[in-house]
C-alpha cells in the first residue's frame, strides 16, 4: 500500500515510452535491437547446437520482442531487423553472419505439423494484433481513424479485400477466415 507521504519512482525509460504522443520512430527501437544483439553476443562461443539456438530464439529473443509488439505499433523496418537478427543467429550462431540457408525463413515459421519449426512469423503476429485491436478496441485514436475512413459503418469482418493493393490487415483477416 502506498501512503501519501511515500514517493513512487519509475524507471526513466518507462516514463519516456508512456509520454510519447505519436507513433515511435524506427530509431527509437534501438534499445530493443541492442538488447537482442547483446543477448546473441553473449551466446557466441558456447558451441550451441541448432536445436538449442532454436529454443533460445523461441524463448528468449521472441520473448523480448513480444512486449514491444503488443504495446507499440512497430514499423516494418524494425520487424525486418528483428527477423534478421533471429534468422542469422539461428542459422550461424551469430547475429552478423548472413549465411545462405537451405530452407527459407518463411518455411521455418510454419507450424510443426506443416513441416516447419513452429516459430511464429513476427509480421503476421503484428498484423494479427492490429486486427484484434481494430475489432475490440475503441479508445485509440488510430482505431477510430481506421473505423472512420476504412470501415465506415461496417465491422472488420464484413470488409472485403478488393485487389492486391488492399491493406495487409484486411488480407490477413481474409486469410484467417478461410481456414
Amino acid at each position: 500500500m502506498i501512503l501519501a507521504s511515500e514517493k513512487v519512482v519509475f524507471p526513466s525509460n518507462i516514463l519516456v515510452f508512456l509520454s510519447v504522443p505519436h507513433k515511435l520512430l524506427a530509431s527509437q527501437y534501438s534499445p530493443l535491437l541492442q538488447k537482442l544483439e547483446l543477448a546473441v553476443q553473449s551466446w557466441i562461443g558456447k558451441h550451441l547446437t541448432y536445436a538449442r539456438r532454436l529454443e533460445l530464439v523461441r524463448a528468449v529473443l521472441y520473448g523480448m520482442v513480444q512486449f514491444w509488439l503488443s504495446i507499440f505499433r512497430t514499423p516494418s523496418s524494425v520487424i525486418n531487423q528483428i527477423i534478421c537478427i533471429c534468422r542469422n543467429f539461428l542459422r550461424s550462431g551469430n547475429h552478423t553472419n548472413n549465411n545462405s540457408a537451405l530452407v527459407a525463413w518463411k518455411q521455418l515459421c510454419l507450424l510443426k505439423k506443416e513441416e516447419g519449426l513452429g516459430l511464429f512469423d513476427l509480421k503476421a503476429r503484428f498484423l494479427a494484433k492490429q486486427l484484434w485491436n481494430i475489432y475490440l478496441k475503441t479508445d485509440s485514436i488510430w482505431i477510430k481513424w481506421v473505423h472512420h475512413f476504412y470501415l465506415q459503418q461496417n465491422t472488420i469482418w464484413s470488409v472485403i479485400a478488393h485487389h492486391s493493393s488492399s491493406s495487409p490487415i484486411i488480407l490477413l483477416k481474409d486469410h484467417t477466415t478461410k481456414k
